[in-house]
């Protein structure tokens, strides 16, 4: 069930929902960006999701590395 799952979300690209902004960030690479995040001055997010929402943005600041990861709101 959850290999099922994951197959059916899983992208060779990247997506950024409506109202993200990326700023000044440097490696973003196969990650699933939400709608009305900021993402601001990272160094590196590789394979990894950012699960916000409109209501709950999520802020991921200056020099942050991450890979294989999963963010969310609240």
């Amino acid at each position: 069930m959850i290999a099922d799952y994951t197959a059916s979300v899983t992208s060779a690209m990247s997506h950024v929902g409506e109202g993200a902004r990326l700023i000044n960030c440097r490696i973003i690479k196969n990650v699933k960006v939400g709608p009305a995040s900021l993402i601001e001055g990272v160094n590196k997010l590789e394979n990894g999701s950012i699960n916000s929402c409109i209501e709950d943005m999520i802020h991921i600041g200056p020099g942050v590395f991450a890979e294989d990861f999963i963010v969310c709101s609240g």
